[in-house]
């Protein structure tokens, strides 16, 4: 966990630095499979194929490796 105790963005920002590509499941069954650019408070900025994509935090269900 990081200092702040903030493990959401601890977890984001291990893979936006890494690089690795992740499926981000969204809460209304869409399946976006992409790497994370950066994010804040309320959105995340993923890079799918091409094309920048972004997701509102509460649109989002789950992630997988």
């Amino acid at each position: 966990m990081t200092n702040s105790g903030n493990l959401q963005d601890a977890f984001l920002d291990k893979y936006k630095t890494s690089g690795t590509e992740l499926t981000v499941f969204l809460t209304n069954g869409f399946q976006m499979k992409g790497t994370v650019l950066d994010f804040d408070k309320y959105v995340i900025l993923l890079n799918v194929g091409e094309k920048e994509n972004l997701i509102y935090k509460h649109a989002i269900s789950t992630f997988v490796e």
